[in-house]
């Protein structure tokens, strides 16, 4: 390999200024790459580089060894791609007698195409680059030498000194001959089989084309609430998903079903559930189980704060806690006080019905509140679960109720309680009446009054649904 000197390490002891090939001292750079001497630089009358007469843009630069002007650099061979040059600098690159513009050079190291890469016969980098330079073979070469063969006879039809003639003379897209020419997809391209210059592959190198659809080859696409659990919904293709959430009014935004592919490759929380392929005989680690479960963690006092488990690492055995405030935390759950949604024996799994509020008519039927959920665009189930309980009046503008069951809707009553004695100070129509009444938030009375706030209390005083008594029934 030709050099043009030895790399060294003080690379101010090997630059020689352009202008009068003396040592530099005290190096500077100017907006064109070119570096020159302090005599140089103070002999300057107007602002242009004296080599090359570009205009000086900026300020002059001192020496960094991280900076264009001064990394060194290498030309090297157009075919063989191997290294024929190296300079300390691009304001040091000499080939021959001739000096070379350091701007092109520059430009030419820090491009990602080839014909861009290239200046006076070579290509050229920056020394210890790891951008891949590609070879005359590779396809990203418009000056590649192509031949047209005959599928039949396997005979050159013609020659082209470049893959865009080929394109321009038979018409066939770019992109299918660069196929043909990779060997990806189909062995054929506009009905003829493309090689480079020089080679002897035909047609039968390649694997036969295939008519498969490749998003139906794809497994089926599962959702679930919580990660690695119940599946509440199957879907034969990703498009099969993507078909069904962008034809639901409750999700605004629309799809692709590349995305979709995404989701389930990661296993991503999106939309509220988990997505994922469908995978036979998987071992369920039980650690993982309860990840995207609902948790709530008590605070002290009288507090509990509600989030679900996002991830857990097992170096540190710790869970990540996502809370609905926005808070993360980590924690074993061995040192926490805290309770599961899915301890908490809720018959997720009974079928629910969807009623009109105004008319009462049926308008669905689901399987479960996890489906029911998914259908109506809500990342939770309990607020329908909570409504089927008799704890909340509606949930997305419908009357909800477990199927079969004779409930119709009501207006919860909702009484004031003395936080000592326990005693009802009041019973008001509505939550809101009661909010209104007392001067306490809604949502703290509706949150006592559904058992989200442990402490039942609110403004100072309990609160809780109006029962009839007959209603009650104890269990010894």
């Amino acid at each position: 390999m030709a050099s043009e000197g030895t790399l060294s390490r003080d690379i101010s002891t090997s630059l020689r200024c352009k202008q009068c090939d003396g040592t530099v001292r005290g190096l500077r750079a100017l907006s064109c790459h070119h570096i020159l001497c302090k005599i140089c630089r103070r002999a300057l009358k107007v602002r242009e580089c004296p080599i090359c007469q570009e205009a000086i843009t900026n300020k002059l630069r001192r020496y960094d060894a991280d900076h264009d002007s001064f990394k060194p650099i290498e030309a090297l061979d157009m075919i063989t791609t191997g290294v024929k040059f190296e300079f300390f600098c691009a304001s040091n690159a000499l080939i021959g007698r001739k000096i070379l513009n350091p701007s092109q050079i520059v430009k030419a190291c820090n491009s990602y195409k080839r014909d861009e890469q290239e200046y006076e016969g070579y290509l050229w980098r920056f020394k210890g680059d790891k951008k891949k330079i590609s070879t005359p073979n590779s396809r990203s070469s418009k000056g590649i030498p192509i031949e047209q063969v005959s599928l039949e006879s396997g005979e050159i039809i013609e020659a082209f000194t470049s893959l865009q003639k080929a394109v321009e003379k038979t018409g066939v897209s770019r992109t299918t001959i660069k196929r043909v020419l990779d060997g990806k997809g189909e062995a054929n391209g506009g009905g003829f089989f493309w090689r480079l210059k020089g080679n002897n592959n035909g047609p039968s190198a390649y694997p036969a084309p295939t008519m498969k659809d490749p998003v139906a080859s794809i497994p089926c696409v599962q959702i679930s609430k919580v990660k690695n659990r119940e599946v509440i919904h199957q879907f034969r293709t990703p498009r099969d998903a993507q078909d069904y959430i962008n034809g639901n009014e409750n999700f605004k935004k629309h799809y692709s079903w590349s995305q979709i592919c995404q989701w389930c490759r990661e296993e991503d929380y999106k939309l509220g559930f988990y997505w994922k392929y469908e995978r036979s005989g998987e071992d369920t680690n039980p650690v993982d189980a309860i990840i995207g479960t609902r948790i709530r963690v008590f605070q002290g006092g009288n507090e509990w704060i509600q989030g679900f488990l996002d991830s857990y690492d097992s170096e540190t055995g710790r869970h990540k806690i996502k809370y609905d405030c926005g808070k993360c935390e980590e924690h074993k759950l061995e040192d926490i006080q805290y309770d599961l949604e899915i301890d908490q024996g809720r018959d997720v799994a009974l079928p629910v019905e969807q009623v009109d509020v105004k008319t009462g008519k049926i308008l669905a039927s689901f399987n479960s509140a996890l489906e029911a959920a998914f259908a109506a665009g809500e990342e939770s189930e309990s607020y329908i679960l909570a409504v089927c309980e008799g704890q909340k009046r509606s949930c997305h503008g419908y009357f909800w109720r477990f199927k079969g069951s004779s409930t119709k809707q009501t207006k919860l009553e909702v009484q004031q309680l003395c936080f000592e004695t326990g005693e009802v100070i009041a019973t008001f129509e509505t939550i809101l009446a009661a909010s209104r009444a007392v001067g306490v938030s809604s949502q703290g009375i509706s949150n006592c009054c559904d058992g989200s706030n442990r402490s039942k209390s609110a403004g100072g005083f309990g609160w809780r649904f109006a029962i009839d008594e007959e209603e009650v029934v104890m269990v010894d």
